[in-house]
Order: structure tokens, then sequence, then C-alpha cells
């Protein structure tokens, strides 16, 4: 307000690795789902100013689009129990898809991601399938599975072309994730969702 940043502070647990237990569990994933619904709701008739400047510096407002988190991990979620009390980090906030958000939110907590750090975050010891978690979250939002996966293919290489993009000339966080290689590991996630679809989708189109 009156041109100074307002911050306050969100007191929880952040979804970490190891991940809370509500986030390995249905209410999670659903409370995750209904959050970004309830925002993107709010936000869509938004229209930011024509003089906004976004982390990239590409990035353009026009109808249709609304402003996106951004950066939709289960890192940047405040849980306090098993409530979901907010969520983080916004700088990385810009316009894009509604659904494009809903796909960064599936990439990170179902998780669409390679087995290793699907364990690493705790998941896969009994826990629901992952073509479940994706129902769960998509039935949440009120979205179709596979129109969400087709989404997240789609970011997923955006993504990288913004690293390649953005990285050499020193933007941060591209150019940390281009120091730390992250293409080929955001092009492998991608490839192995891609071979999953139908397992993914299961009876779900």
């Amino acid at each position: 307000m009156d041109g100074h940043e307002v911050v306050s502070l969100l007191h929880g647990e952040v979804g970490l690795s190891p991940w809370p237990r509500v986030l390995l569990g249905d209410e999670g994933v659903v409370a995750l789902g209904r959050w970004l619904r309830a925002y993107h709701e709010a936000v869509r008739d938004f229209r930011p100013s024509p003089r906004a400047v976004w982390c990239d510096p590409d990035a353009h407002w026009r109808p249709g689009l609304i402003v996106r988190h951004g950066d939709l991990t289960t890192w940047n979620s405040v849980w306090t129990e098993d409530r979901l009390v907010g969520v983080i980090d916004w700088d990385l906030a810009m316009p894009g898809e509604a659904l494009d958000g809903l796909a960064q939110l599936a990439w990170y907590s179902v998780p669409l991601r390679l087995p290793e750090r699907q364990r690493r975050v705790g998941y896969g010891a009994g826990g629901a399938p992952l073509a479940r978690r994706l129902r769960l979250l998509c039935d949440a939002y009120g979205a179709r599975p596979a129109d969400v996966l087709d989404a997240l293919a789609r970011l997923q290489r955006e993504e990288t072309d913004r690293i390649a993009r953005l990285g050499p000339l020193g933007a941060d966080p591209w150019a940390t994730f281009l120091r730390r290689n992250f293409v080929p590991d955001i092009e492998e996630e991608r490839a192995w969702a891609m071979a999953r679809r139908e397992e993914l989708l299961g009876a779900f189109p």
C-alpha cells in the first residue's frame, strides 16, 4: 500500500522433504486443489496495470489470463496440523493460464516426479496411487486430469525455454537453475510423465 511492500507471517509447518503427514494423505492434496480454485476465482477479474513489471520481462497480461502464483510447490505451502493456512513465495507471480497453475501444483504435490524424488518426500510407502491423487486434486479444483497432464507437458517445456532464455542473462532464479543444470532434470520428468499418461489417467479421462 502507498508504494510499500507489505509482509506478513504465517505460523505453521512448511511442506519440505519429507512431507508433513497431511500432504501424504487425501486431505492434503484436496486442500491444495480447493485453495487453488478459490484463489483463481478471487483473481479472475483482476486487471493488472499496463505498467506492471513481471519477473519474466517477456510475460504480458491479456484477456483470459490470470496472475499465476508461478511457484506452486509443496515447499511453498504452510500447514498447521491438518489445515492449509497459506501459500508463500509469490515473487514468481506472472500472467498465465489458470490450468498451468494447476498443472504445476500437480507436478509437485501429486507428485508427478521421478520415483527417487517421490521417495524423498515420503510418497510410496502404502500411499494412494498417483492416478488417484491426481484425480483427487483435479476433482477438488474442477478440471479434467487429461487436460492437466497436457498443460504440465507444455509448462515444463516453457520452463526449460525460460531457463535457456533468462539464465544466461543472470536473471534469478533461472540463472541458478541453469548453473545447477535443471534443464535435463525437467526434461526427464516431462518424458517420465508423458510415458505414463495412460497409467496416470487410469479410468479417468
